[in-house]
């Protein structure tokens, strides 16, 4: 089963409550970055974004930044 990347993201990035995930959008960023978005479903990403971005086309240029990447490694 999946997990859930809310409380992942929130366990991640340290803050206590998943209410404040928004206050630490860089942090989210990068950390959405390095984990594997196929873990969640894209639907829980989509959730994710909207949430702390308040914007879930995020999620194109998150996988877009993750392909290349990994691409340069």
């Amino acid at each position: 089963m999946k997990q859930d990347i809310f409380e992942d993201m929130s366990t991640e990035i340290g803050c206590e409550y998943i209410s404040d995930l928004s206050l630490y959008k860089d942090q989210v960023e990068k950390k959405l970055l390095k984990i594997s978005l196929e873990e969640y479903s894209e639907k829980q990403i989509c959730e994710l974004c909207e949430y702390v971005f308040g914007d879930s086309s995020i999620l194109k240029s998150l996988y877009e930044k993750q392909n290349n990447d990994t691409l340069h490694l």
